[in-house]
C-alpha cells in the first residue's frame, strides 16, 4: 500500500487528535471553583473544592487551563489533622505553583478548628511536590485561621518567599479575632 503525503498528513493529524484527546484532563464531577489567577504564558490556575455526590469529603482542587479546557487536575490530599479541606489562592513563583490550603479539623463547625497549609505543586505536570502547614510561632495556644479570597492574602514577596495574611482566633476566645501576616520559605521542604 502506498501512502501518500496527503494520506500521512492526515495519518499524523489522526494520530495527533487521538493522542491529545488521551490526555485530555477531565474536571471531577462535584466541584466548585473559588478563585482564578493567571499563571505562566497566559494560563489560568483556578483553586476550589471538590466532594462526592452528597457533598460531603471535600478537598482541594486545583487545575490549570489554557483559557478554555483544563490541562491538568490534581485534587489534594488532606493536609495532616484535617477531615476536609478547599484550594483558596493560587500563586506561581518559577516552575512551581502554590496553593493556600484551608482544611477544618472537624466537618461540625462549632467542633472545628481552621487549619492553613501551603501546597507546592509542579506548574507543568500538577504534581505535588510539597506540603507544609502554616505556623504562627509567636501565638500560644490552640487557634484557628482563615484567609478570605483576596490576592494581597497570598502573594509571592520574594524569589523565596510567599506572604499568607488572615485573621486566626484562639480556640478558647472565639469572640476576638487577630490579624496575621506569615512569610513562608519556598521552595518548601519535601
Amino acid at each position: 500500500m502506498t501512502r501518500t503525503p496527503t494520506k500521512l498528513a492526515a495519518l499524523a493529524f489522526a494520530a495527533l487528535v487521538t493522542a491529545g484527546a488521551a490526555h485530555a484532563a477531565t474536571l471531577p464531577a462535584h466541584h466548585r471553583d473559588y478563585a482564578t489567577s493567571t499563571v505562566d504564558a497566559g494560563r489560568q490556575c483556578k483553586v476550589g473544592v471538590v466532594t462526592d455526590a452528597d457533598g460531603m469529603h471535600a478537598k482541594g482542587l486545583v487545575y490549570v487551563t489554557d483559557g478554555k479546557a483544563p490541562l491538568w487536575t490534581t485534587t489534594l490530599k488532606l493536609p495532616e489533622f484535617t477531615e476536609q479541606a478547599r484550594a483558596t489562592h493560587c500563586v506561581q513563583s518559577g516552575k512551581s505553583l502554590y496553593v493556600l490550603v484551608q482544611g477544618d479539623t472537624n466537618t461540625s463547625p462549632s467542633l472545628s478548628q481552621t487549619l492553613l497549609n501551603v501546597a507546592q505543586l509542579d506548574a507543568a505536570t500538577g504534581k505535588v511536590r510539597a506540603m507544609e502547614y502554616v505556623d504562627l510561632a509567636d501565638v500560644k495556644g490552640s487557634v484557628s485561621m482563615s484567609s478570605d479570597l483576596d490576592a494581597k492574602n497570598f502573594r509571592v514577596t520574594g524569589p523565596e518567599s510567599i506572604e499568607v495574611a488572615g485573621k486566626y482566633v484562639l480556640t478558647d476566645a472565639p469572640d476576638a479575632s487577630h490579624d496575621f501576616k506569615v512569610t513562608v520559605k519556598i521552595p518548601l521542604a519535601k
